[in-house]
């Protein structure tokens, strides 16, 4: 069976590759062991946000019927705790912008101070998300989950003026008062102190220039995108439910709500003949993926990330007998082993005996033991003719008669008769 969403299957990938990127961050971050609660809490979400998404367009691509009960509870649960989460994080990077614009250290020097500001990330990031997904919607939660073809188990809001008024303040309240309050005071002070910021950013060590042009880019983004699309699905919602039902009551009750309390399922035919239905479906659909590019742009391909990338996928590819940087040392082993140069002697050119070049190292053992042969017989013949030379001034005795020559006497005779006179 064809799938009914024209588009299919290009928002499952699309969250799927999200998913994958925000994973990415997150890793990042937890090796490097460098950590912005702000963006850390922004990134997780978005990464429950967009797994959600994708599970809920492949599984209900072309049905409306309602199944994986239990998977539905849980889903439902983490979209609202998700859609009140991203808007206090942007909330979150704004303070934290307007601390670095007002000429102050993230560091913050004093361990109340730093304790303090631990808990306001932390409760803003996780409980209140936590608190207004839990109690909070189950007190205005109309119907124990909503299948929508297309795209899947949704939570399900009572048609009361409480319930609006909590989706107000969960969904709208928080980048409303990054608007309001810290987006201004940022832009006025870096109009009228940019220099000073400038110069504070350069010198302190606490944040980089870089990253807090980035942070202010993600929270911009952020604000631009979560401010006008909540707005726009809460004001539409409440339009069109004041058309169909009337004046809306404040709180019908906890019995009443609670009364009919069975999961309810709607196909994409019912939700089309309705005016402005399927528009905010698509666009919380697919405000999630976008955001997350945003972020992996931002901080997802900066320096150290890349090099992070580097050092893990080779680590997965050993683990596999695949070395990528194999090659590479071994092309700068050979440039290294290149740039060596050895000396060469001068050629020596004799008249008499011809061309003679040094020895190659594979004749070098033939051609010394050759030189020492030669050396050795010029010894013998030297020592052999210094015996000859003595043995001819030496007087010849003859041992065949045992007299002396006569030659040999005469001298001996002449030269007593001249010691004698």
């Amino acid at each position: 069976m064809s799938a009914t969403d024209p588009t299919y299957p290009f928002l499952p990938i699309m969250c799927i590759l999200a998913s994958v990127l925000l994973l990415s961050v997150l890793l990042n971050g937890f090796i490097r062991q460098n950590w912005n609660t702000s963006v850390a809490f922004l990134c997780f979400w978005l990464l429950v946000d967009n797994i959600i998404n994708a599970v809920n367009a492949i599984a209900w691509s072309d049905k409306f019927t309602v199944k994986f009960y239990i998977y539905c509870d849980i889903a439902t649960h983490l979209q609202v705790i998700s859609g009140v989460a991203q808007p206090m994080t942007t909330l979150l990077l704004t303070r934290r912008l307007f601390l670095i614009a007002s000429l102050r250290s993230v560091e913050l020097d004093s361990k109340a101070a730093r304790r303090w500001n631990m808990a306001v990330e932390w409760a803003l990031g996780l409980v209140v998300p936590l608190v207004a997904g839990g109690p909070i919607y189950y007190a205005i939660q109309s119907q124990r989950f909503q299948v929508l073809e297309v795209f899947g188990c949704q939570y399900a809001v009572s048609n009361n003026a409480l319930g609006f008024s909590i989706l107000f303040l969960s969904l709208v309240l928080a980048p409303l008062i990054s608007v309001t309050i810290y987006y201004p005071k940022i832009v006025w002070v870096f109009y009228l102190h940019g220099r000073d910021v400038d110069r504070f950013l350069r010198s302190n060590n606490s944040v980089s220039r870089l990253n807090y042009f980035r942070v202010l880019a993600l929270a911009s983004i952020d604000i631009l995108v979560t401010l006008p699309v909540n707005s726009t699905i809460l004001i539409l919602t409440l339009w069109w439910t004041i058309r169909g039902v009337g004046r809306l009551p404040f709180y019908p009750g906890w019995d009443t709500i609670h009364s009919d309390w069975a999961p309810v399922s709607a196909s994409y035919e019912d939700m089309r003949a309705l005016p402005g239905e399927l528009a905010p479906w698509y666009v919380t659909c697919w405000s999630a993926p976008v955001l997350a590019f945003i972020t992996f742009a931002l901080f997802g391909l900066t320096a150290d990330a890349r090099a992070s990338y580097c050092r893990g996928f080779c680590a997965i590819a050993r683990r596999f007998g695949w070395d990528p940087t194999r090659r590479r040392r071994e092309r700068s082993a050979r440039s290294a082993l290149g740039s060596i140069q050895f000396g060469v002697q001068a050629t020596d050119i004799s008249p008499d005996v011809g061309v003679r070049t040094n020895p190659s190292f594979a004749g070098l053992t033939r051609d010394t033991v050759a030189q020492d042969t030669d050396s050795a017989s010029a010894s013998a013949d030297a020592e052999r003719k210094m015996g000859e030379s003595e043995h001819e001034c030496a007087p010849r005795v003859s041992t065949e008669h045992g007299h002396a020559e006569p030659h040999a006497l005469e001298e001996g005779s002449t030269v007593a008769s001249r010691v004698a006179a």
